[in-house]
């Protein structure tokens, strides 16, 4: 693995076209001979073309996955569309009423199944490959310098832990998302990837709990040992579909580092993630990197 220019997939929309940009063109600076894949939610015409200007950058249009359990996306679709709603929107006070009572949860039920897309992207990427090394970056995170988990061929993945003072408030809030599934790192055969992205859809089929596909994942993980997120750095093997899968704990501040407006240092933080919507101000702040 060591001598094997990694790969990167990234994905989004127009909207997170400058951050995206910015990561391709990053990813190449650092790695020259590496190769990026970039799932298409809506870019425009000269978006694709800039970005295939980067490399040996490949565009690909992504299919939308069905999510099983997404019961609230497919009934607002249904409202939307539907002589039912049309028939209530005949009334404007009950169309109003229903709509505006509607909306925030069918946006959310939306969110959760755009963020759900992320091991069906995976899998596609595995499909199409021999492997990693891969580096998997959400649209608004961004390679500021080399990945030694790259070269440690102990390892298949590498999944981003949140500091402990982070996951104990999210737990007093019923939350599980310990993980952040903005980057994760596959240093692995494209068998141990779609055995593991299997199994991660399947806990996140069965999750019941906010951001699904971050919760999910660091219950998969944590099946490994109740007590893998004790420490950065620990290790677990996972068994799936007759495979064993070396999985590290990485520090965020290293791996996916997000508390950008306090500044970054390029020899520590290797990763930067502009999440939380920070994708519409980031235009000052990409001209830094």
């Amino acid at each position: 693995m060591t001598n094997k220019q990694p790969a990167a997939v990234t994905f989004g929309d127009a909207a997170y076209f400058p951050t995206i940009s910015k990561s391709v063109e990053q990813f190449y600076s650092i790695y020259p001979g590496g190769k990026a894949y970039v799932y298409d939610w809506g870019f425009t015409t000269d978006q694709r073309e800039e970005l295939q200007s980067y490399g040996d950058t490949e565009v690909i249009r992504w299919e939308w996955q069905k999510m099983s359990r997404h019961y609230a996306l497919t009934l607002g679709e249904y409202l939307t569309g539907s002589t039912v709603w049309e028939w209530a929107e005949s009334i404007p006070v009950v169309g109003g009423f229903l709509r505006d009572r509607a909306a925030p949860f069918v946006q959310e039920e939306r969110s959760e199944w755009y963020y759900c897309q992320k091991p069906y992207m995976i899998r596609d990427w595995a499909i199409r490959s021999a492997g990693g090394p891969l580096v998997f970056l959400d649209g608004d995170a961004i390679m500021i310098n080399q990945l030694p988990i790259l070269a440690d061929e102990s390892v298949d993945i590498g999944v981003t832990l949140r500091p402990h003072e982070e996951i104990e408030t999210a737990r007093q809030r019923g939350d599980y998302h310990v993980l952040n599934a903005g980057v994760i790192i596959f240093n692995c055969s494209a068998e141990k990837i779609l055995s593991f992205t299997s199994e991660w859809i399947n806990w996140m089929n069965e999750c019941e709990l906010p951001l699904r596909e971050q919760s999910s994942l660091s219950k998969l993980v944590q099946s490994i040992d109740p007590d893998i997120y004790e420490e950065f750095g620990n290790t677990g093997v996972l068994s799936v579909s007759g495979e064993k899968i070396r999985v590290k704990i990485l520090d965020m501040r290293e791996y996916n580092y997000n508390w950008i407006e306090d500044g970054w240092d390029s020899s520590q933080n290797r990763i930067l993630h502009f999440k939380s919507g920070r994708h519409d101000e980031v235009g000052h702040l990409l001209s830094d990197i």
